[in-house]
């Protein structure tokens, strides 16, 4: 099977002339792998094509299981020979047919190298679609952009398949990509993490004008992917721009047909990234601006049970769609470190903007929206972290309130095996407030901390949270980035005060 799907003898029957046929067998999106590579082969030995749909399917079936000399045998051997079929046929739309076949499966091609980070064959298939005369949609350009965001991946000059246009289109003056200072250089000399930020955002840009030149509609996705790479090359006038000139502009020039897609709705997300990008440099107005107009105008909208934004969420139950609502209630404010191991407090945080979160935390109560994993988190590491507000029995309530295994079972809600690491999080935040009190109480109390009730009843705290911590540390690990990993770790000197205390 890992071999040739297309035997030298349809080969022959080509070159002899038989015609190959369309597939016009239904969508198998419900087959398995093994049944799906099997339909495929039968159709290939009947000399007939697989639809678009079908084959990408296939395509991202074999992707997705590791099945990679499947999935080279497909593309590199038996599509130019499909593509040969397909002008065989004779039929008075088979240009047409052959450009969406190339697209969409140069598309996959594009998408299946970036994720295993082959930078020079992802760029190659990007270029075809360039040099075809349109442009890669929304979700490849995303993949080349992640990928591009590793540090030792090599940056290279994109074409972006247009002229030096000055044309502005939906607000957006032309952007284009950066070049390499080497003539004949297809790659770029990326000098520290800020140049690779900005070179990435700037790629993003680029891509954004190409898209919207061959309406090629950018995605909500692709929206808010590329206002968190402007935020991080600290590119605050340029996601401004984007996001209340270029956005509302495009979409509102969108095809009737497609517009009510909730592909293309800005989803709570995108607002969150938004607000919370002018929070971070410090437009606090703007920020509550957006936030104000997110709550007025757009919140009410996402909310209704017909919008694209509860058909796109569908699956999830209405409780879990309307705590996704909420993410933007708690994008006002970043608290970046927790206590110190001696006892001192050394977090990052602007207490005007704890004192704003807070109020939106009660805001989102009068508006009756669930509160998500990410409001839990930041009112933890304001009850855990912040001096002014420290209270661990508001901790307690509000992660009791939360942990599904806490709550009785008419209010609990479903904890998704996702939802490890937020909740390994919110753990994590426990121990440290506890420790952060024992390590106070120890160094006032001296030798007679020993047996101090009140340190007694720390440490029983302590080890409770530990004891939920760790199980659940053990869960979120493998679904964890290498950030990931270390938002859910303690310190050395943390896990030595546990050792002490279990």
């Amino acid at each position: 099977m890992a071999g040739s799907s297309v035997s030298d003898s349809h080969g022959n029957q080509l070159a002899q002339g038989q015609k190959w046929t369309r597939s016009y067998e239904k969508h198998a999106k419900d087959l398995s792998y093994p049944e799906l590579k099997k339909w495929y082969t039968d159709a290939i030995a009947r000399l007939e094509i697989p639809s678009i749909t079908n084959l990408v399917q296939l395509l991202n079936k074999a992707q997705k299981r590791g099945d990679h000399s499947f999935w080279e045998t497909v593309v590199n051997k038996d599509f130019p020979k499909l593509i040969s079929g397909l002008e065989s046929t004779g039929l008075a739309t088979t240009a047409q047919l052959i450009n969406n076949y190339k697209q969409s499966v140069w598309s996959c091609a594009i998408s299946t190298h970036a994720s295993r980070k082959e930078i020079g064959k992802a760029v190659g298939y990007f270029d075809r679609i360039v040099k075809s005369g349109t442009f890669p949609a929304s979700s490849e350009c995303i993949a080349l952009l992640k990928l591009l965001e590793i540090n030792k991946i090599p940056f290279p000059v994109l074409s972006m398949g247009r002229s030096q246009s000055t044309s502005t289109i939906c607000g957006m003056e032309p952007a284009y990509m950066p070049q390499s200072k080497t003539p004949g250089n297809i790659f770029i000399n990326v000098e520290s993490l800020i140049h690779r930020q900005t070179l990435v955002a700037q790629m993003g840009l680029a891509m954004l004008y190409s898209l919207l030149q061959h309406k090629q509609w950018p995605t909500d996705y692709f929206y808010g992917y590329l206002l968190v790479l402007l935020d991080r090359a600290q590119m605050a006038d340029e996601l401004q721009h984007v996001f209340k000139v270029v956005m509302p502009a495009a979409i509102g020039s969108i095809p009737t047909y497609i517009k009510n897609s909730p592909l293309f709705e800005t989803s709570p997300h995108t607002w969150t990234t938004a607000i919370q990008a002018m929070s971070d440099c410090g437009k606090f107005d703007l920020a509550k601006q957006w936030f104000d107009e997110y709550r007025v105008d757009a919140m009410p909208k996402l909310r209704e049970g017909s919008s694209s934004f509860a058909k796109l969420n569908r699956k999830l139950s209405s409780q879990s769609r309307l705590a996704l609502l909420a993410y933007p209630y708690y994008s006002a404010v970043q608290i970046i470190r927790q206590h110190a191991i001696d006892g001192t407090s050394t977090s990052w945080y602007d207490l005007q903007q704890v004192e704003r979160l807070l109020e939106l935390d009660q805001i989102r109560e009068q508006d009756k929206l669930p509160r998500p994993f990410s409001g839990v988190i930041k009112l933890l590491k304001i009850f855990t972290g912040v001096d002014e507000h420290f209270n661990m029995d508001k901790a307690e309530a509000l992660i009791k309130a939360t942990d599904m295994s806490f709550s009785e079972p008419q209010k609990s809600r479903y904890v998704q095996p996702e939802d490890y690491s937020e909740l390994t999080w919110c753990y994590r935040l426990m121990v440290e407030g506890y420790l952060a009190i024992f390590k106070k109480q120890k160094e006032q109390l001296g030798e007679a901390y020993m047996t101090d009730p009140g340190v007694v009843k720390t440490k029983e705290h302590i080890r409770f949270w530990i004891n939920k911590f760790e199980p659940a540390r053990a869960k979120a690990l493998p679904r964890c980035s290498h950030f990931g990993r270390l938002r859910i770790s303690l310190t050395d000197e943390h896990f030595a005060l546990v050792r002490d205390i279990m």
